[in-house]
């Protein structure tokens, strides 16, 4: 994936990657890394239309990607305020 094209043509967030100060080899050292994943599927809740699945981790948008993602989340309901 291309994580300077994190944007769908209607708005929409397909990845985000930013610095974040984290020791992602488990080596004692930290510093600051790239984190970030990918936005899998959005869903509308009423009328509020939100990132709904997806995987984030350490060093996305390297090679080290596929060790470093460590969650996936799913919002499956929404109740808004």
């Amino acid at each position: 994936m291309d994580v300077n094209n994190n944007l769908h043509p209607d708005g929409r967030i397909r990845s985000l990657v930013f610095d974040r100060w984290v020791d992602p080899d488990n080596s004692g050292t930290f510093d600051w890394h790239l984190f970030g994943g990918e936005i899998t599927g959005h869903r509308t809740f009423v009328w509020l239309t939100i990132p709904s699945s997806g995987r984030l981790g350490c060093k996305f948008g390297t090679d080290g990607w596929h060790k470093g993602e460590f969650f996936r989340f799913e919002i499956a309901e929404l109740q808004t305020l």
